[in-house]
């Protein structure tokens, strides 16, 4: 069989690093978004962030949006943070936006927002401590999410008889993203995987081939389904991508394809090979809107995207 075409996917994280304001930077995601499906680009993600220098807080709004000024690029959010959301009021989001526009995923992760005190106001007032949610505890919301969107609860779950408004067969992409505890979670539930190489050191192929082992199949999916999410930009010159990273001022996040069109490209094929996807969701440390729409324009160009 022949080699399925490299997909790329952007991930936004609504950054506002520079002077720009929130409604500039907003904007500019409706510009990149339009511009990422014109060039070919597979889908175009929002993450949910609680802190300064982030414009967007609430990215299942914002995904809407998204989706209605465009017309054929999957869009959604990788990924909503789980912790702070009840099952059935995401399956409700992400079923009403997938049967408004029928090109929707929905990214889940464990992570926490960024500050203590956004933490804590999030969970009002639940006592569920200031760490990450435990993995058991993640992992029976991950279960309550697909019941509710599969309509698959068992008759003893407490919240069996809640109906998902609307009520309707539309089903968004779901995707677990993260790392070991992700996939661990993607396979069991028959769930997409994307796995996540930006977050401090980068997570080893080990984690693919687990959820690959492991996977259970679905209704959704007969096989597994997994993309990898780096972070980087890519500029004219080696020296100009270098010089965005280094003023790049979020330590947390670790840019891997940094370079011209070519490095980038080489460096996205490595990457495919050694986790064996054909997928990668690129997350641009781009400080502008001119500076990511140029990097973009540059990576579709030396992949081939569109062609």
């Amino acid at each position: 069989m022949p080699e399925p075409p490299l997909r790329i996917g952007l991930l936004d994280f609504s950054w506002v690093w520079t002077s720009r304001s929130p409604n500039e930077a907003l904007q500019d995601t409706l510009t990149l978004a339009a511009r990422a499906e014109a060039l070919g680009y597979s889908r175009y993600w929002l993450g949910e962030h609680h802190v300064q220098g982030h414009a967007c807080g609430s990215p299942q709004v914002l995904a809407g949006v998204v989706a209605a000024a465009t017309n054929s690029i999957r869009v959604g959010v990788g990924a909503m943070l789980l912790h702070y959301w009840a099952p059935l009021k995401l399956a409700e989001d992400f079923r009403l936006l997938e049967t408004l526009f029928g090109r929707v995923d929905l990214g889940v992760g464990r992570g926490r927002a960024d500050s203590l005190a956004s933490h804590r106001a999030l969970l009002d007032g639940r006592a569920a401590g200031d760490g990450l949610l435990n993995d058991q505890d993640y992992g029976a919301k991950v279960d309550d999410l697909v019941g509710h969107l599969r309509n698959s609860l068992a008759l003893s779950h407490p919240h069996a008889g809640a109906p998902v408004i609307p009520e309707s067969a539309a089903m968004p992409e779901v995707w677990i993203c993260g790392s070991a505890g992700a996939a661990r979670h993607a396979a069991r539930t028959g769930a997409r995987f994307c796995c996540t190489l930006f977050h401090g050191g980068i997570a080893p192929p080990t984690h693919l081939k687990r959820y690959r082992k492991e996977f259970r199949p679905s209704g959704e999916l007969t096989e597994p389904c997994a993309a990898i999410a780096v972070a980087g930009v890519c500029a004219e010159t080696e020296a100009e991508a270098r010089a965005m990273r280094d003023r790049f001022p979020n330590p947390n996040y670790v840019p891997t394809v940094v370079g011209n069109p070519e490095q980038c490209k080489t460096r996205i094929e490595q990457f495919c090979a050694e986790y064996e996807v054909n997928e990668v969701i690129l997350l641009d440390i781009a400080p502008d809107r001119c500076s990511r729409m140029r990097s973009a324009e540059l990576l579709a160009q030396a992949l081939g995207l569109g062609s």
